[in-house]
């Protein structure tokens, strides 16, 4: 664990003892009124607001835009009146501040960093542990669970590889892999969260002389397109990937969307593309994978958008209609028989 890290988890234990409250404090934490703290009640208010169009839209598959206006303007409400004023904030509206922390954790990590939003996540998570039996009584419709994906993102859920024997080397990439949070979500978010699955692992290796497989991680967006347009093809590439030309095949890379053109992959011909397109045409040119070295994948999907669809799930039987979306790509669409009633 870095030293920043370390110190931060401190001071959200003594944050946690200090609030620690008694049973004639308890109402207190929900009052929401400004009573306490710097923020005012129009504040909370607006927090509330914003909580609830979230929740309710990731139950219906869609979240808020983190990167609105309206979500920034939070962020520095948390910066420069929460955050500073931390204990009295907790003890006017405890939800309120997890509220807050969990509606811009995404705009923390790109604006301040990924352990800055860290240190936010471990503060929100002990704090919704040690309120949550006052949760009910609250009239703040809050979910922790539509957050999860934060957790994972963030570094805080381990994993055994799958039991896996594999030692993989990572790639130091910093500069192709900021923004975690917001590239971690929607359908081209896979590269974001296998790189952070491998981070989290048992079968990492800091030793590439004993590694079986080489990850190459860049992000979905620009990121990704400097690493295959530029990094990848730079005169020193060899010193920033210096294992690369000795073992190309032994590297792999995710494509989240949009298949690479070959100008593009040259230097990774020969290496092991993870991607969710077998062939696709870009700038009227066409684009495919190879089955002999590359593997789908499917495409990402959040865990709350998982649920939304779950919650509406039907035996096909019972299904009004079926749709049936067919690209346009020489693939064969056949009709599925008819289900339920006409509509």
């Amino acid at each position: 664990m870095g030293v920043l890290a370390g110190m931060s988890l401190i001071k959200v234990f003594f944050v946690f003892v200090c609030l620690a409250p008694n049973a004639g404090e308890l109402l207190s934490f929900n009052r929401c009124d400004g009573g306490h703290s710097r923020v005012g009640k129009e504040i909370w208010d607006e927090v509330k607001h914003m909580l609830s169009i979230d929740i309710a839209g990731r139950d219906m598959g869609r979240n808020l835009d983190p990167r609105s206006d309206s979500l920034e303007a939070l962020r520095q409400v948390m910066n420069s009146q929460v955050l500073p004023d931390l204990d009295n904030a907790v003890k006017d509206c405890a939800f309120g501040v997890m509220s807050l922390i969990w509606l811009t954790l995404v705009a923390v990590d790109s604006e301040e960093g990924l352990e800055r939003a860290r240190y936010l996540q471990a503060l929100a998570d002990g704090l919704f542990f040690q309120f949550a039996d006052l949760l009910e009584e609250s009239t703040w419709p809050l979910e922790p669970v539509k957050y999860f994906s934060y957790r994972q993102l963030l570094g805080h859920e381990r994993n055994d590889c799958g039991g896996s024997g594999l030692r993989v080397y990572v790639y130091n990439s910093t500069d192709l892999t900021r923004r975690r949070l917001l590239t971690g979500s929607g359908m081209m978010a896979a590269a974001s969260h296998i790189h952070t699955y491998l981070e989290q692992s048992s079968c990492t290796t800091e030793d590439p002389e004993s590694a079986d497989l080489f990850f190459l991680p860049a992000y979905h967006g620009n990121q990704y397109d400097t690493f295959l347009a530029e990094l990848s093809h730079a005169e020193k590439s060899d010193e920033r990937f210096p294992y690369l030309t000795q073992r190309p095949s032994d590297h792999f890379f995710v494509v989240s969307a949009n298949l690479p053109s070959w100008s593009d992959l040259a230097p990774l011909r020969n290496s092991m593309q993870l991607t969710v397109e077998s062939w696709q045409t870009n700038e009227g040119i066409p684009r495919w994978s190879s089955r002999w070295k590359d593997i789908m994948i499917p495409g990402y999907i959040d865990r709350w958008r998982i649920d939304a669809m779950r919650a509406v799930n039907k035996p096909t039987e019972e299904r009004g209609f079926v749709l049936l979306t067919c690209k346009g790509q020489g693939f064969a669409c056949s009709p599925f028989p008819a289900f339920g009633r006409p509509t």
